[in-house]
């Protein structure tokens, strides 16, 4: 959320950015009130990092002057485990969308040798991750919430279990919220927040070949057409939109099993 100051002849405008939009000052003469813009620049300079949006759970994982691409996250974890460290390159992107206002939804490979927060006795390393990284709107229902009401869903119905993301962990950085600016400023907000979720990695399903790929696709489209408003899909169930795990995955295997035997079922049960 970096703050910008315009000088526009003798006259300079301070412009706050974020992704809820900008915010633009009146204008402050800095050479007929001088006064005023010097007591400006003593406020700036009593700013600490989490004043210009520098958020400390963010760090470099490289050497200095080495590595510089990537980037060393920590999770808040329960209090019997120690945080989820995160290992990100955010350089090679899976998803990106450059914006200023908006959700601006970006997703990067990572890797984490931390224990499994779900599972003290599982380990993370080795398993292929991707960490979600987004601005959401504060008054909407959290991605979080609606996997694991999802993954209750699936406890009771055999259809859906198989086809819910694996959410490890999921964080949302309240202490820098949009509205936090405006409302000090008396200026109605939407609220954002910065959310960051961390999942196991998926591979788009046309990567599949022949009766794999109509298996996964006959599956995610019978899914979507299900009356279970969480885990109906909210757009179009294309093949792009579609995801598996990788090839040669034992649990792809095991989940190619499961789907073989739900396809009888619901064959004899229309038969």
């Amino acid at each position: 959320m970096p703050l910008l100051t315009i000088p526009v002849d003798d006259v300079a405008y301070v412009w706050w950015y974020d992704n809820e939009g900008t915010i633009q000052s009146h204008g402050i003469n800095f050479v007929q009130d001088l006064p005023y813009f010097l007591v400006l620049l003593l406020c700036f300079e009593r700013f600490t990092p989490r004043d210009w949006g520098i958020i400390s759970s963010f760090k470099s994982a490289g050497r200095p002057g080495h590595d510089a691409n990537r980037c060393l996250l920590s999770f808040p974890s329960p209090p019997s485990l120690s945080a989820v460290q995160v290992d990100v390159n955010h350089t090679n992107k899976i998803r990106g969308r450059f914006g200023i206002v908006g959700r601006a939804t970006e997703i990067f490979p990572a890797h984490s040798q931390s224990k499994d927060p779900r599972d003290a006795d599982k380990s993370l390393g080795g398993m292929e991750l991707v960490v979600k990284v987004y601005w959401a709107e504060a008054s909407r229902a959290g991605e979080a919430e609606i996997i694991e009401e999802a993954r209750r869903i699936a406890k009771r119905d055999d259809d859906v279990k198989g086809h819910i993301p694996d959410l490890i962990c999921s964080h949302d950085f309240k202490e820098h919220p949009t509205e936090r600016i405006r409302e000090a400023l008396g200026i109605s907000s939407k609220g954002r927040v910065l959310r960051v979720m961390l999942f196991r990695r998926l591979y788009p399903i046309t990567e599949l070949i022949g009766e794999e790929f109509w298996k996964a696709f006959w599956e995610a489209s019978f899914v979507s057409a299900l009356q279970h408003p969480v885990v109906t899909c909210s757009h179009s169930c294309g093949a792009r939109s579609l995801s598996a795990l990788g090839p040669g995955c034992t649990a792809q295997r095991h989940q190619r099993e499961e789907s073989h035997v739900r396809q009888a079922q619901r064959e004899s049960r229309y038969s």
